[in-house]
């Protein structure tokens, strides 16, 4: 059972479940883990309640809700009261958690999604949530047990002999957690910290064929007799020998337990001559006497036992090992020359060829060096030393025949411990080297290696288990972790481990991961470029990580950032690789540079429009108070009847001026605040309705407005503020103008650009004109107008946006080359629709 809470301490309804995995049954019973925030100080702590174990990290996180400006939190693992914990590794993995949660962003906002007064965040919660579910899901329970050893004893005798009654004893008084039972009775019981299973065999002779499914995998033999029983002696002892003679069973410790000692006084020369226990003295045998009643003697027989068991279990426990020698062959490939044990490894030849298949990025295409690493076949639950060499020989194009050693050992055994015996292993390659095609004596030379090796393995003992403990603390952080990970091997750069991350990003199965060069991962720099970074990062302090693209195998490219370092795993060096899927983190930076963008494009043009918008209307107001002061003047002067309706004009031209203005200012901030959809429209239709509102608007000025164009019914894709952008062009060319006839000539034709048509229109005035050095800022925001000046207005910045807005380009020449003071010539460029 594993079971993972975190709790949150609410400041209004107290400490109370958050978030927890998976659904259980005993839901009522974990209710409590919350209530251990107010009994315990914060850190790591172990708490024992019912049936349960919890492993505790009680933390606090920045808040701006929280009291003291923070959520006070705690992490637990619940796991069977039964088991013992390995604390140092469960806290360690407990704050790892705290830890990655205090990397996320105002995290305190998932906590008050049901809140009446904070508002909680949908997407923090989100996210919170999923390192929850990550952590747990790469939570790996068993490397916090200590693990206790487990042995198999198969308990038989006659019908009625006791033996349910010794184990049920045993039982009670030592753990209440029988397996499934079948028709043979499977439970367990702790002695000395080694879990035994027994299997209680069923006594009748009818059902003696139901114990041989059981007779495999068996670490010990106990056989109970009953003592009072003496009419059955004969036929207990057929049954004792008829199972501790069986070939595969004859070298496990056997206990004979004389048993009923409560109801009958032994004879121990009779049960001696009439077991004939003699003949089973080559083996490990001792008798106790018994009562399976009282348990008189069965705590002295089962000490004894799993004393005989351990030993045992660390002899046969100690390694499988498994040694392969293979060559090259010029027409069969990878050919194996011997295998030892040869009933160790499963498809020797796979291995071989796969091994050799690595070896092109260790070795290189042309010449060949002797060269070793440690490679993980997780399928085999083993490591492989993979040992190359090479020899002289002429029968092989370019004359050297490639060879390969590689030792499978088990992968409890750490890989500090493998590598320290390349040099051994060297050795006794070059010896192989002098006869490697001859069968007989390549087995022969594996048989010693392997022998040797089992030797200095048991030698190394006293260091196997700190390494172990270490690699295992290590493979826990390394599993639980939310960054793709990937570990190199430091001399050839092959990886030899990678997480369930790294598989996730790459798409890709761990088989076909974990024996990879480096240089076959897609990445968006060359070989030998990013591992110059790579140890770079390794060999100078605060280097910044490396950001490159990775190529998934769906061809997808995903931006990361890659942080290496060296470090050392249970005693071996290695160079590991923490890869951070940044594609979010992009987005994020991109969406607040482009929402800066805008806020600064937005700031801007509001303090530009309000210029304009200011000065315009100054204008017009100033226009409006001069036109009424002649007025107040003239008024009673009959005289002046003609002046005074040219001042009514004036009058009337800058209201529809002012109306003007605030329209364009409406329509400007439309396009800015909108998308507008294009559609497809006639430009001569637009462009003549534009000529006619400005006849409409100034029907006592001279105005010549003159359209020169080959042909007429152009289409293009605009919106409908195009209109407003012509008749602002024209009505800049009239408010600027000294001449007593305003002269507008639009001159339309259709131009290629970079392989892209356009129409171009020209409006072409007799206005006061730009001079050159002003015209570049005409459409920049920033250009102010001098008094008397022409220059931007509210208009001409309509008609800026508007020609953007469907893709097109505008800007301003001279109407004369040599003269700007002639006029002006706004030209403008629409995309052609085709």
């Amino acid at each position: 059972m594993k079971v993972l809470i975190l709790s949150h301490f609410n400041p209004w309804y107290g400490p109370k479940i958050f978030l927890k995995a998976p659904k259980t049954n005993i839901d009522e019973d974990l209710n409590s883990i919350p209530s251990l925030m107010d009994l315990y100080e914060k850190g790591f702590f172990i708490h024992s309640f019912k049936n349960f174990k919890s492993a505790n990290y009680l933390f606090e996180i920045q808040s701006e809700y929280g009291r003291g400006n923070s959520e006070l939190l705690l992490i637990s693992i619940i796991i069977e009261k039964k088991n013992d914990v390995n604390l140092n590794l469960s806290e360690d993995l407990l704050k790892r958690f705290s830890e990655e949660l205090m990397q996320v962003q105002d995290a305190y906002k998932s906590f008050y999604m049901d809140s009446d007064v904070y508002q909680g965040d949908p997407h923090k919660y989100e996210e919170v949530k999923d390192l929850f579910f990550t952590f747990y899901e790469y939570f790996p329970k068993e490397s916090i047990l200590l693990k206790r050893p487990e042995a198999n004893i198969f308990v038989y005798g006659l019908s009625h002999a006791g033996k349910t009654t010794i184990i049920k004893n045993l039982q009670n008084s030592i753990t209440d957690n029988p397996l499934p039972t079948t028709n043979v009775n499977i439970s367990k019981i702790l002695i000395n910290n080694i879990s035994i299973v027994t299997y209680d065999a069923p006594g009748q002779s009818n059902l003696k064929e139901l114990w041989i499914p059981y007779l495999n995998n068996q670490n010990g033999l106990v056989f109970v007799l009953d003592i009072e029983d003496k009419d059955k002696f004969s036929e207990a002892k057929k049954t004792l020998y008829d199972i501790a003679q069986i070939p595969k069973l004859k070298d496990l410790p056997l206990m004979i337990l004389l048993n009923k000692v409560d109801l009958a006084k032994p004879d121990k020369e009779l049960l001696t001559d009439e077991l004939e226990l003699q003949k089973l003295q080559d083996r490990v045998i001792k008798c106790f006497y018994t009562s399976g009643l009282t348990g008189e003697g069965l705590s002295k027989a089962f000490n004894w036992l799993s004393l005989q068991l351990g030993e045992s279990m660390k002899e046969s426990n100690l390694i499988d090992i498994g040694i392969i020698f293979s060559r090259w062959h010029e027409e069969d490939g990878v050919k194996i020359v011997s295998v030892y044990p040869k009933d160790e490894l499963i498809d020797p030849d796979i291995l071989a060829i796969r091994c050799f298949s690595i070896s092109q990025f260790v070795f290189g295409e042309e010449s060949f060096e002797k060269v070793s690493f440690i490679l993980p076949f997780t399928h085999l639950n083993a490591n492989a030393a993979i040992h190359f060499d090479s020899i002289l020989y002429e029968n092989v194009r370019g004359g050297e025949l490639p060879l390969s050693l590689i030792v499978f050992f088990n992968d409890k055994i750490p890989r500090a411990i493998i590598q320290q015996l390349t040099d051994f292993i060297f050795q006794e390659f070059d010896v192989i080297k002098t006869h490697f095609s001859d069968k007989g004596k390549v087995r022969n030379d594996l048989i010693r290696i392997h022998k040797q090796i089992l030797k200095k393995v048991r030698s190394y003992r006293p260091t196997v288990k700190a390494l172990r403990l270490a690699e295992l603390k290590y493979q826990s952080l390394f599993k639980a972790a939310r960054d793709a990970i990937l570990i190199l091997d430091k001399t050839t750069g092959i990886i030899i481990d990678a997480n369930e991350q790294l598989k996730k990003l790459l798409l890709m199965e761990f088989e076909d991961i974990i024996g990879m060069h480096i240089s076959q991962i897609n990445l968006s720099e060359e070989y030998d470029e990013i591992t110059g970074k790579i140890m770079k990062q390794i060999n100078k302090e605060n280097i910044p990580p490396i950001n490159i693209f990775v190529e998934n195998s769906n061809k997808k490219r995903i931006p990361v950032e890659v942080n290496a370092n060296e470090i050392n795993i249970g005693g071996q060096s290695v160079i590991q690789c923490i890869i951070r899927d940044i594609t979010e983190r992009q987005r994020s930076e991109a969406a607040i540079k482009e929402a800066l963008e805008k806020y600064k494009k937005a700031y801007n043009s509001a303090n530009f429009y309000k210029e304009l918008f200011t000065h315009d209307m100054n204008s017009i107001l100033n226009n409006i108070q001069s036109s009424i002061e002649l007025f107040s003047l003239y008024v009673n002067n009959p005289y002046k009847l003609a002046e005074i309706k040219d001042i009514s004009e004036i009058i009337r031209d800058q209201v529809i001026r002012g109306a003007t203005l605030v329209k364009n200012v409406r329509e400007i901030s439309k396009i800015e605040d909108t998308n507008l959809k294009l559609k497809k429209v006639q430009l001569e239709e637009i462009l003549n309705k534009s000529i006619k509102s400005v006849y409409k608007k100034f029907p006592k000025k001279n105005i010549d407005i003159e359209i020169n164009s080959a042909k007429y019914n152009y289409k293009i894709l605009a919106n409908d503020y195009l209109f407003s952008a012509f008749e602002n062009i024209i009505i800049n060319a009239i408010k600027y103008n000294e001449n007593q006839r305003v002269i507008v000539q639009i001159m339309i034709r259709k131009i290629n650009q970079i392989e892209k048509d356009y129409i171009q229109l020209e409006f072409v005035d007799n206005g006061i004109g730009i001079p050159d050095e002003r015209k570049e800022l005409l459409f920049k925001g920033g250009y102010k107008r001098e008094k008397g000046g022409r220059g931007m207005d509210v208009g001409l910045s309509l008609a800026k946006n508007v020609i953007e807005a469907i893709n097109g380009e505008i800007w301003v020449e001279n109407r004369d080359d040599l003269d700007y003071t002639k006029g002006c010539n706004f030209v403008i460029l629409i995309p052609k629709f085709s």
